[in-house]
């Protein structure tokens, strides 16, 4: 038994010596396990560092001219730029609107009707309006339906605001009768003033708006939405031969001259 336990001590070694042989093996062998597993770890940590080194080599840089620093500060320039384009183009937009519909009013004609003369609201005002209303109605919808937020509850109401301002902004129908101008609203709304009690008679070159004013404050305007306004224009200041008051728009003030009837209609002064 004791042969498969232990190995047998060498003949010509004294006992004491062939005792160490085997213990000096063992020293040995853990020795070289611990620089194998030291090599091993050595190895294993110098590959599992090497794909960070690629990925940090790949990785985008900075150019040398920009500090990273400065990139905020780069981009918090860049945005009041980015802010006065959007309101340029906001009013370019706005501008381009404005001179389609002035268009339409001067190149559609009156209607006659029995014994009055018709200023309907243009098509460009109508498609607008109905458009507008259509887009932002759906918009109500979608919010009413899909923000459950309650942070969000004001979101829904602003649509459905646009909504009537695109209702209530639209230009009523206009008309010149035997006794007066009329004007009536899609609502219902109703309001007359009789030839007798047109007082004065505005015109504002800036928006092209043409108001007639009662005594009693009341006023008819055809602010450039309606169909042909120099033919409304001229039937009503032949009607009542009443001065132009004519509106300038400035910068700082407005300017305002009066330019009498008599300008206008020169010839019958030779009659």
């Amino acid at each position: 038994m004791n042969l498969f336990l232990s190995a047998p001590s060498p003949p010509d070694l004294p006992i004491s010596i062939a005792r160490t042989i085997p213990t000096t093996n063992r020293h040995s062998e853990r020795s070289e396990e611990s620089l194998g597993v030291g090599f091993l770890w050595s190895l294993v940590s110098s590959h599992s560092a090497s794909p960070l080194l690629l990925l940090r080599n790949k990785s985008p840089r900075t150019p040398r001219n920009v500090n990273a620093a400065q990139v905020p500060s780069l981009v918090i320039a860049i945005l009041p730029t980015m802010t006065a384009l959007s309101h340029l183009l906001t009013l370019a937009v706005l501008a381009i609107v404005l001179r389609w519909l002035w268009n339409s009013s001067a190149t559609e004609q009156a209607k006659f009707a029995a014994g009055c003369q018709l200023f309907p609201p243009t098509r460009a005002i109508r498609i607008l309006t109905l458009s507008g209303g259509f887009v932002f109605t759906t918009l109500f919808v979608w919010s009413r339906l899909s923000l459950r937020q309650t942070s969000e509850w004001w979101v829904s109401w602003l649509f459905l605001a646009f909504v009537a301002l695109f209702l209530f902004a639209y230009p009523p129908l206009l008309s010149i009768e035997v006794d007066g101008i009329a004007s009536r609203s899609w609502f219902g709304q109703e309001k007359k003033i009789r030839w007798e009690e047109i007082a004065s008679l505005h015109f504002n070159s800036g928006n092209r708006q043409f108001t007639v004013r009662a005594n009693d404050g009341r006023k008819i305007s055809h602010a450039g939405f309606n169909s042909d306004p120099a033919a409304f224009q001229t039937v009503i200041h032949e009607r009542t031969r009443l001065p132009l008051k004519i509106t300038q728009p400035g910068t700082w003030k407005s300017k305002t001259f009066e330019v009498p009837y008599e300008v206008f209609r020169p010839e019958e002064d030779e009659e």
